[in-house]
């Protein structure tokens, strides 16, 4: 095999990883970036006809080893750049021995573990998310954003060193003190575009009480209005004082005029971070938040979720029925099976995770210090026709308790043998574009005027919600669909009677049934 083979399979020690052409090249290529920045910032063309011959040399390579079916091509990126992957199964190795270098390279795939859930996941009952990546990547993280001194290193940091180990979501938590020091409007457009092309979704959560560079802030503001920003989730951190300050009339506003979908989230009832990726909600509990204030001084990032299994609870009933006992069982066997998937992460941290060694440097081994694993809910059938809600309420209830029982029971064991091991469950929803999931009937939540917010039966739904939540606590959202009228003040006036009235730590307004005239550009002008 030739060396530039040898070294691209070296890269793969990870064997989930995807990768693109120009990461391969950086691994392979000493002089490569410094080549991109002069070709870049001087305009180089040496430079550039450099760059232009390794790439052909590194695509030969790659070409080759996709037609050994040793790597995979997986896709093409944004800009047609291609994105490789190993391609071995479950506890093969490829063993090279290089006569001339004296070198053996054996990159291998660990075997998955036997887990009691497998006769479910061939019915598409139970389905791992990111299945391919459902030990050696995590869901999502918490970027401590006061800790990011740079925005530009930062855009470094998040391709190379989160991008790689997370499947989902990456949450920059308190952004506003970055709005506040820099401009950082260029470099969330840059994002919005890597995210499409690794598949990545970013969340960003800003403090409206908190800004103070309303320059910068309206900037963001435009760039979400004028382009399609479909990667990036804005949650906005609101209290009651924060209803009589423009902030909101502006946000509101601009969200109103592009259409898009506005997350606000209710400090009064929420201090932790909050925030939606693909596969649903995340959240860190309250009170996990305030006893770690010294893991949050200390850390860079926080890793909020490990791996998620996601239920389709309407195909369960289709073949079970609605029995709570074989329902218990199974979320049972669901969470034993999260236990060698926690137990093969958190004793392969500085394997699968070694870029955050980078970022939180010595404080590392706290990184999983408040992480939990999921088990989301699909089409569970509350408020459905011929569906017996306090039934499938109680249910969903004993299956958690069960399975929060066992978390406790096996930590406490950890804790007597002397090992810190964390495993903590969390329940949530799971969102319909998380991966296969069946059709869901439901009725939309939607809101024309503020008497709607009086109305009984809207009430009741929003009541009944509330009443669930406490289940979910790896959280929950509302989703109010606006049919009335082209009027933020009007659409302000029923936010601030949401949060006075309701106990929902996360909602948001779509804005898809608007009357009136939404066009942007006079707007911005």
């Amino acid at each position: 095999m030739h060396q530039i083979s040898q070294k691209i399979i070296s890269l793969f020690k990870n064997s989930e990883l995807t990768l693109p052409t120009s990461k391969i090249l950086e691994g392979i290529e000493t002089r490569y970036n410094e080549l991109k920045v002069q070709a870049i910032e001087k305009n180089d063309l040496e430079s550039k006809r450099k760059i232009a011959i390794s790439h052909r040399r590194i695509l030969h390579h790659l070409n080759k080893l996709v037609e050994t079916e040793i790597l995979n091509l997986e896709k093409y990126g944004k800009k047609g750049e291609k994105f490789f992957s190993l391609n071995i199964k479950d506890n093969e190795e490829i063993v090279e021995i290089s006569p001339k270098y004296k070198k053996r390279v054996i990159i291998s795939r660990p075997l998955n573990p036997l887990m009691p859930i497998e006769g479910y996941e061939q019915k598409e009952i139970v389905l791992k998310y990111e299945p391919a990546t459902w030990i050696d990547r995590l869901n999502s993280i918490v970027v401590f954003s006061e800790k990011i001194e740079d925005i530009d290193i930062f855009y470094r940091l998040l391709i190379e060193n989160l991008f790689p180990i997370v499947n989902d979501t990456i949450h920059l938590e308190n952004f506003e003190s970055v709005i506040n020091r820099e401009n950082p409007t260029n470099v969330l457009d840059k994002i919005n575009d890597e995210c499409v092309d690794y598949g990545k979704l970013l969340s960003v959560g800003i403090n409206l009480s908190a800004i103070k560079n309303q320059g910068n802030f309206k900037e963001i503001l435009e760039l979400i209005a004028r382009k399609k920003i479909d990667n990036i989730n804005f949650i906005f951190g609101i209290g009651e004082e924060d209803l009589e300050k423009e902030e909101i009339k502006i946000v509101i506003d601009f969200f109103l005029r592009a259409g898009k979908l506005l997350y606000l989230k209710n400090k009064k009832i929420h201090e932790a971070p909050y925030f939606v990726g693909r596969a649903g909600p995340y959240c860190i509990l309250n009170k996990d938040w305030q006893f770690a204030e010294e893991l949050r001084k200390n850390l860079f990032c926080l890793g909020c979720s490990q791996s998620s299994v996601i239920v389709d609870v309407n195909k369960f009933y289709n073949e079970e029925g609605l029995n709570s006992d074989k329902f218990s069982r199974l979320i049972f066997n669901i969470t034993k099976s999260m236990l060698f998937a926690n137990s093969i992460q958190r004793r392969k941290t500085d394997e699968y995770f070694k870029g955050i060694s980078v970022l939180n440097k010595k404080y590392e081994p706290e990184f999983l210090g408040l992480s939990r694993n999921y088990i989301r809910l699909w089409n569970f059938g509350l408020n459905e026709p011929g569906k017996d809600n306090e039934l499938i309420l109680n249910m969903i209830n004993e299956a958690k308790k069960r399975a929060d029982r066992f978390a406790v029971a096996e930590e406490t064991i950890y804790k007597s043998c002397g090992m810190t091991t964390r495993f903590r469950m969390a329940f949530a929803p799971a969102f319909e574009k998380a991966t296969n999931l069946s059709p869901k009937k439901y009725s939309k939540l939607s809101i024309n005027n503020i008497n709607d917010l009086s109305n009984k039966e809207i009430k009741s739904l929003i009541k009944f919600k509330e009443s669930y939540s406490s289940i979910f606590n790896g959280g929950d959202e509302c989703t109010f669909h606006y049919n009335g009228e082209f009027d933020s003040e009007k659409i302000l006036t029923q936010i601030k009677h949401i949060i006075s009235e309701y106990n929902l730590p996360l909602f948001n307004y779509s804005f898809e049934g608007v009357k009136g005239n939404t066009k942007l550009a006079q707007f911005i002008k």
